[in-house]
């Protein structure tokens, strides 16, 4: 991939497993099309250009265990949803999201076993 949007094509691979999209100068929202991915166990969309808030449906791809959204444009408060993901082993979110700090505490009781790391947009 390169730069410019996530390919809605993608949405027709419902069995798909990982998708690492690092690195690829995408930007825009992150698709909330992703939620229908229901088999995705890694999700990378780090290091590239989106923007706007976190979708809440991300709370949906309950077969995640790694989810990586630091390094990008993103904005707001991390979603609620996201503590539905109870198979999750390595979350790294922007650190300059609003609420990051409650958001730890939460995990650290209904998501204790989590990796759960807040990497700033300068690294």
């Amino acid at each position: 991939l390169s730069e410019g949007i996530l390919p809605s094509s993608l949405s027709k691979l419902t069995q798909l497993q990982q998708l690492d999209v690092s690195d690829n100068f995408l930007n825009g929202a992150i698709p909330e099309w992703i939620s229908e991915l229901k088999q995705l166990t890694l999700l990378y969309l780090d290091k590239n250009r989106f923007s706007e808030r976190i979708p809440t449906s991300l709370g949906s791809c309950t077969s995640l265990l790694r989810l990586k959204l630091h390094g990008n444009g993103l904005v707001g408060p991390i979603p609620r949803s996201l503590l539905n993901l109870r198979t999750l082993v390595e979350l790294y979110l922007p650190d300059d999201l609003e609420e990051h700090d409650s958001f730890a505490i939460k995990c650290s009781v209904v998501l204790p076993g989590l990796d759960l790391r807040f990497i700033s947009s300068l690294s």
